[in-house]
This record gives structure tokens, sequence and C-alpha cells, in this order.
């Protein structure tokens, strides 16, 4: 049986479906080039400065949408730093509290430690966004403290420097939240020891770049370095670079052009891979970037890095990467085989300028020709306090980062998995990424064998269309994750699962804002988001193109292989489910066990929104959890065709004799399920109580029609359903009308 609520929909018929078509709030200080800026505190219950309050919010997004890519270094970085401390702490979001506590605590399993001769590298983490230091000293009265962090973190790297040589030290851990609650962790101590054999470097051996040509040696920095090129070569196998916690600036004031680099790990004709090191680890110090005329016109991401790291089996932990230049990575891992540890590192994106988005565009860190077959590639605890376009790729274990983008470019990406046909993409898991600007994403896709788990992306849209100059309809776009097939399709895609995410996404000034962007094709098989939470609020009433799913794919591809959302939160203010838009409109979207819940009163607010301007339909809502607000019809077809449709479905529980044969017609006397029940008497079975059309609608039509009348629908009713039980010459038979999941004894 079909209900038409609105018959005139019928004279439509003849209308034919087109293709569719300030200033900061708080001024920092920056020490040097290369140093932490640090926020002034006189003690750690200085719980004033900590409040977040939105006049201070409102100013950082203003600071923030001037700055331009022909501003300095600081003010690039100062606007990011303070919009980030008043849109991605603990107090601008109450989902931060709920799911990792109320109360600041230490993680464990975050913590790591160096300790030189002159200097000690220390990490830990907090469940929550803290400011943090260290007190230390060689008394238990301290009497010295490290720089406080610029802005809240949750992953933290303090360097101690111009320590004694063979002392004992007395230290303490200090986090401060931002209300004000203060952690504290009890005395500890750690040693300073002379290292047996170190070689040391220093000014004193002549100009640089310093050659550490000697495998199977420590060489140890004595002084912070500061030249015009490159600053440090390694040439052998087994080498650990300790940077003893000072700095290491090339290319500074540079009189002729060159490819410089700060520390360029290589090896020589003898080293077990010729031209490639082995086993080397950069340690404990600062890398940065210098200024000079030549690096404003860099436009190859071969010059000018931090670290270029070339071999097998590499370590970098403890180090600080500092840079700003236009197309230069922070470091570069070329030639990478083996494994490749890079861990509890700090990177500084302080630049804007992008002359080449693609081939990874610009990052903070990544790999160039890896050998991704056996990759043992992990990155895990780095914080990267900004980047202007991507984070990091290729490596198939990337855990506990914290990443946060302020992209300046189409596609920036904070997380990218090895993607490769037949190769594992590995497990990604406990990371969190925030991210605003002109179009940045979580994670990005893979091939094959993809785990996202117990991540949390946090986004905050405004509009800086004037970073870049393409149009591509991503302008001021943000997603959460992101899978996608090019063209007409046909990459593969599968085994996909993102599962106990959280995504968060904040938007206002006509920003778009997608939780998720999944692709149905063919091709793209078993992609399962399960047990996550979305939430998606437009901020103001520009802000429209929002919903915590966008459904994606080629509308033309009615045979594409199901994306599955599985028991999941949904939770927005103005749409939840969005049917497509002009990026794409994909089939076959299955939605199971889901709870949609409305915020706020928008009066403009639909559960579901049809968007793209061509057909899209196979898509099912199974056993939804409707909440206040939220209806299996309360839809808005804003831009599509007549052949647009959902389906709205129930689980029928069936309780009866072991074996049973089973038959289910619907309302329309149509069968719809024949089988027998398993040997508990059980049996599960979707049944459709309905299909929601557009009023435009037409059974059997041949052409399709455009939508005129977007806030109505028609509905195509399925249900009551006949159960027939056949068992030992028994019929049982009963009428159900599915409008909820039920369970059905049928016991003879």
């Amino acid at each position: 049986m079909r209900k038409s609520l609105h018959i005139w929909s019928i004279c439509l018929a003849g209308l034919l479906c087109f293709v569719p078509n300030i200033l900061l709030c708080n001024v920092l200080i920056f020490a040097a080039e290369g140093a932490e800026m640090a926020i002034p505190l006189s003690s750690a219950n200085d719980a004033a400065f900590y409040r977040y309050t939105p006049a201070d919010a409102l100013a950082a997004e203003v600071a923030l949408a001037e700055v331009t890519a022909q501003d300095d270094p600081e003010t690039i970085y100062n606007a990011f730093n303070e919009f980030a401390r008043t849109h991605f702490g603990a107090a601008s979001e109450p989902l931060v509290y709920e799911i990792f506590g109320t109360q600041l605590t230490f993680v464990e399993s975050g913590a790591w430690q160096h300790i030189s001769e002159n200097s000690a590298s220390l990490a830990w983490e907090t469940n929550l966004p803290a400011y943090s230091y260290v007190e230390y000293g060689l008394t238990p009265e301290y009497g010295q403290r490290s720089e406080m962090t610029d802005r809240p973190y949750y992953l933290h790297l303090h360097q101690l420097r111009d320590l004694e040589v063979n002392q004992t030290y007395h230290y303490r851990f200090v986090a401060v939240d931002e209300r004000g609650q203060t952690l504290v962790t009890p005395d500890q101590t750690f040693r300073t020891e002379a290292v047996p054999g170190a070689v040391y470097i220093s000014s004193q051996l002549g100009e640089a770049p310093y050659i550490l040509d000697k495998s199977n040696t420590t060489y140890i920095l004595k002084e912070d370095l500061v030249v015009p090129g490159s600053a440090i070569i390694v040439r052998g196998d087994h080498i650990v670079l300790d940077l003893n916690g000072y700095s290491v600036t090339f290319g500074e004031n540079a009189t002729v052009s060159g490819n410089y680099q700060g520390v360029l790990v290589t090896g020589d004709h003898k080293t077990a891979i010729s031209y490639r090191a082995v086993g080397v680890k950069v340690l404990n110090g600062t890398v940065a970037q210098g200024r000079n005329e030549f690096m404003r016109n860099n436009a190859d991401i071969y010059h000018y890095n931090c670290l270029y790291i070339t071999g097998k089996d590499m370590e970098i932990a403890g180090v600080r990467v500092v840079y700003h230049a236009p197309q230069a990575w922070g470091m570069v891992a070329n030639y990478s085989e083996g494994k490749f540890h890079a861990h509890h590192n700090t990177f500084v994106d302080m630049g804007a300028v992008i002359t080449d988005r693609h081939g990874s565009g610009v990052r903070p860190m990544g790999f160039r020709y890896p050998q991704v077959s056996p990759n043992q590639f992990e990155l895990n605890h780095n914080l990267v306090k900004r980047t202007r376009q991507n984070g990091f790729q290729i490596a198939t274990s990337m855990h506990h980062n914290e990443v946060y983008v302020d992209s300046w470019s189409i596609n920036s990406f904070a997380l990218q998995p090895l993607s490769e046909v037949g190769i594992p993409a590995g497990r990604h898991a406990s990371n969190k990424v925030f991210g605003t600007g002109f179009n940045p994403y979580g994670f990005g896709w893979a091939h094959e064998d993809l785990f996202i788990e117990d991540n949390f992306i946090y986004m905050f849209g405004i509009d800086v269309q004037h970073r870049w100059h393409e149009r591509w309809g991503d302008i001021n776009m943000l997603e959460g994750v992101r899978v996608t097939n090019y063209d007409q399709g046909g990459q593969v895609r599968n085994n996909l699962i993102y599962e106990n995410n959280t995504i968060v996404l904040k938007g206002k000034q006509g920003a778009e804002l997608r939780g998720t962007g999944f692709f149905s094709d063919e091709t793209i098989t078993n992609l399962v988001f399960k047990n996550n939470r979305v939430k998606v609020e437009a901020l103001d009433d520009q802000t429209t193109l929002v919903a915590c799913v966008d459904v994606q794919g080629h509308f033309r591809k009615a045979n594409s292989q199901p994306v599955y959302y599985i028991d999941n939160i949904f939770e927005g203010n103005l749409a939840l489910i969005r049917f497509g838009d002009a990026y794409g409109r994909g089939n076959n979207h299955i939605f199971i066990g889901n709870r949609l819940v409305k915020l706020g009163d928008n009066p403009d607010f639909h559960t579901f929104v049809f968007d793209g301007g061509d057909h899209n339909y196979g898509h099912v809502l199974q056993d939804t959890e409707f909440t206040p607000g939220t209806a299996y019809n309360d839809v808005y077809w804003k831009n599509t065709t007549s052949k647009s449709y959902y389906s709205v479905a129930w689980t029928l529980e069936l309780i009866t004799a072991p074996g049973a044969t089973v038959t289910i017609h619907d309302g329309n006397d149509q069968e719809v399920f024949h089988g027998s029940a398993d040997d508990t008497g059980r049996l599960e079975v979707p049944l459709t109580q309905s299909v929601i059309h557009p009023t435009e609608w037409q059974p059997n039509a041949f052409f399709e029609f455009r939508v005129l009348w977007p806030d109505m629908y028609t509905e195509e009713s399925f249900t009551p359903h006949t159960i027939t039980v056949n068992v030992g010459g028994k019929t049982l038979v009963e009428t159900v009308n599915m409008t909820q999941r039920q369970t059905v004894r049928l016991i003879p």
C-alpha cells in the first residue's frame, strides 16, 4: 500500500531532472627562533589565567582569519596558537570531560625519558589538556623550572639544559588544566653521567657541516649551533646523535643558495647499504630552520629540512623540529627500510606558503619512497603543535599522537595510513586530532585492512577562503573521516573499520561540516563505521552544509557495495544524515542500531537531508533510536530528484521451535522471507516498515523529476507483516505491525 501525502505532486510529472550542478586577546612571548613560546606564570596556582571565555575565542577567530601567507612566522603561529587555546581545550567542549574524565591525571603509558651528559628530555601525558613544566634541581627544593608550554596539551615534552655531568637531579612534573586544577608528581630523580667513548660536537671543530662518520659511536652536541648552511651530516651505521638539549639552527643568514639540511643522515660506501645508514638514532634537542632570502622561494620538499633521514632501522625521539619555509617538510624519511620509530617528538610549523599541495605537499614528518612491505614504521606520542597542511603518513602504526591542523590548502590530512593494494594499512588508535582552516581532515583512507580505533577528532570551521586559490567545493570544509573513489570509481578499498572514535565538528561563517564522508562503490567492500560518536553543530545561520554523516559515492552505481553504520550516536543541531552533496551522491548506505539526537531548537533542523542534485537510493535505517525532535519521516529534499528514497526497517526476533520453517509476507502480500529457525528456535529478520520518497515519485516512471516540494514526502508502507510458522505438522500465524524492533513468540 502506498500512502501519498500530496496528490497534487502528479502535476510535476513534466519536469525533467537536470544534472547537478582582530587582535590576539593574550599576547604571547616568542623568545627566539626555534624556542618554545612561553606564557609567564608565577606559580601553578595562577588559575585565573587559564579561564576560557567566549570573548577570547571570538578575538582569536578574527585574528586567525586576518592572517596572510605573507605574514612573519611568529604572527602566523601566534594567531593559530591562540585559536587552538580557546577552541580546542576541554573548556570548549563538554565531551572532552565525558570521555577523558573530569579530574586531571597523568597517563603512565605516555611517559618517556632520555638522560644525557648535560641534559634530559622528559616526556609525559595527561588525560586532559594542560599547561605544563618541570621543576628540577640538585636538591628536593628544586630551584629551577623549564619553560611552561604555550597552551594546554595532552602530550608534554620538556628538555632540561645545562646540567652538570655526574650529578643526581631531583625533579617533578607540574600540570595545570584550564580550570586551574593543578597536578604535581612526587619527587623523582635521575643522574647525568659521562658517556664512555663519546665524541663531542662544537664550533671548535671548525666550520659546519660537521661530519659524523665513525660507526658504532655516540656523538654529543656541546653547545647551540647557528650555521649559514647545513649543520650535521651523519655517515655511518649505528650512530647515536645526542643533541644534549641544545638547538641546531641551520641556513641562518645564508649568503648563497644551497640545499641546506639541519641534520642529514645518509651513508657511504662502507655502510651495510650503500649510501644509506643503518641503526642511527637522533635524540634530545631542537633542530630549527634559520632564515635567509633564498628560503622564501623554496618549492622543493628535499630542501631546507630540519632532519633528512635515509636508511634502515632508525629512531627519532625527544626532538623538537621548528620550520617555516615554503614547501619544506620538518623531517623527511627517505628510502626507509626495516623499523622506523619516531616518538615523543614535537613539531612546530610556523609557515603558511604551499607551492604545490600534491605529492604530500607540506607536512611535519613523512616518508618518501619507503619500503612498504613489510612496513614496520611506528609513530607514537608525537605532538604536532601546528601544521599548515598534512600531518603523518605511511606508517602502519600511528598511535597516541596529538596533531593540530591549520589548513592552508585543499586536502589537509592529519593522519594518512599506508595505502597500497594488497598490503594491510595497520591499526591507528588513541590519536587526538584538531583542525581548522581551508580543508582539514582527521583521517585519510587506505586500500586494505585499515583499523581506526579510539581516536578523538575535534574541528572548528571559520571563513578563511582567501588561503587557497582552488575552488572544488571544499572551501572551508572540515571532515572527520573520509573514504573516496575518484572519477567513475573502481579503486580498491577493502576492509576499512572505524570503531569507538569520537568526532566533534563546529563551524560558522559558512563552513561546511562533514562528520563522515564515505563513498560507496562496487570495489569498496566491508566499510564499517561502528560504536562511534559524532557531534556536529552549526553556530550561525550562514552555516548550512552540516551533517554527522555525509553519504557519498557515484549516483549511477546502483550496485555499489553497502557501507555500514552500526550502533553509533549521531547528534547535531541542523542535520544528522545528509544523503549526498556537490562532491558525491552514493547508494546503499546501511544504518543499523544508531541513536539520533537533535541538539538545540533550530527550526531548520531535519533528521535527514537529500542534496547534491542527482538521485541516490538503497539506503536503509534499521532499528534506529529516534530521540525527541527526530523522526523516521523527518526529511528535507533539498536538491535531488524523484528517484531518491530511503527505507525504514526493524528487526523481528522470532522465538519458536528449533528448526521450524518460517515464511513472512509484507502488507502487500509479497513474500519477504522464507527460512528456518536455528537449533535454539531463534530467528532474527529485518523487515521494512516503509519507504520514504519525494512527492514527485511515481512508481515505474521512466523519467525522473526534479523535487520542487522539499519538505513533503510520500510514504510507501509495507507493514503489517504476517508470520507463518510450520513445525511438526502444525501451522502458526501471527500479524505484527513493524514500527519498532520487537520479539514474537510462536511456540506450538
